[in-house]
């Protein structure tokens, strides 16, 4: 095994890329139009990343702090981002296929779990959920909780991102600031839980 002497900055550096689902240096560095030359010596160490570190941290979602000083231990899970939350049939007994798979996306510190990330299409849940923010969601959680966010599918396959209201009567919820969107009555044999949503990453 070849002894790694980089500044511990640098690992992570390389750690926060690869979790985001870049495969090399450059290929992060002319997708966020960066200096190839300048990023390549951030991450084998030859430069310190100071000033740079919030660029880096923002792009590759990890907080400056960890990467700089690797405070909060934060654990990067690399989530496969599938598909639009509001587009394409989700089959509850099928796992997701590297076919699928759009690029990763890195979350910190989720708990154990069955993670997929969706892009939201729409602005049904702008409330909480902006258009073009991702959704990450654990497929293992299925139980519905009152005022609880969820992907379900729907008969036919469409999928969709609503809260779910248990009372008066179940209903699939939109969260909206526009009114025109309309609850879905929950009736049992229409709808599965493909998972529970636990984080929305939302550029601003």
């Amino acid at each position: 095994m070849d002894f790694d002497d980089r500044p511990e900055a640098a690992k992570r550096l390389e750690e926060a890329r690869v979790a985001r689902g870049f495969k090399s240096a450059r290929a992060a560095a002319e997708f966020f139009g960066w200096k190839y030359d300048s990023y390549a010596q951030h991450e084998s160490g030859l430069r310190g990343l100071t000033r740079s570190a919030r660029r880096y941290a923002s792009a590759y979602g990890v907080s400056e702090g960890w990467l700089l000083t690797g405070e909060g231990n934060e654990e990067i899970t690399s989530v496969p981002l599938v598909s639009w939350v509001s587009a394409g049939t989700l089959k509850k007994s099928d796992g997701v296929t590297s076919a699928e798979i759009e690029r990763y996306v890195p979350v910190a510190n989720l708990p154990r779990g069955d993670w997929m990330a969706l892009t939201v299409r729409g602005d049904s849940m702008d409330r909480v959920a902006p258009e073009g923010s991702i959704i990450v969601l654990n497929h293992a959680d299925d139980t519905l909780l009152n005022d609880r966010f969820y992907v379900f599918s729907l008969e036919g396959g469409d999928a969709t991102f609503k809260r779910y209201r248990s009372s008066p009567r179940p209903m699939l919820q939109p969260f909206s600031t526009n009114l025109d969107h309309m609850s879905i009555p929950a009736n049992d044999g229409e709808f599965y839980v493909v998972g529970r949503v636990r984080r929305v990453i939302t550029d601003v």
